[in-house]
């Protein structure tokens, strides 16, 4: 047996799972803007523009959280 077993970290997992979250709620907030982008009425129209703005906040998160998970996968490769 060898004296070192070699695991992903935690760390990782939680990296992932994350990730996961956040990605579902970018399906949740990009499916809400397509819908009051189709509207007629001014106030879903200024919506649309804000649930824009945070699914692009949630694009920048997912890619740091895909930079942080590639940096723990190499850290932990041979």
């Amino acid at each position: 047996m060898p004296l070192f077993r070699r695991r992903r970290p935690k760390n990782l997992a939680q990296l992932v799972a994350r990730r996961d979250q956040l990605a579902a709620e970018l399906g949740a907030i990009d499916a809400d803007a397509a819908w009051t982008a189709a509207s007629d009425d001014p106030m879903e129209l200024a919506d649309s523009a804000s649930l824009r703005r945070q699914a692009d906040a949630l694009r920048r998160s997912i890619a740091d959280l895909d930079d942080a998970i590639a940096a723990e996968i190499s850290r932990n490769d041979p």
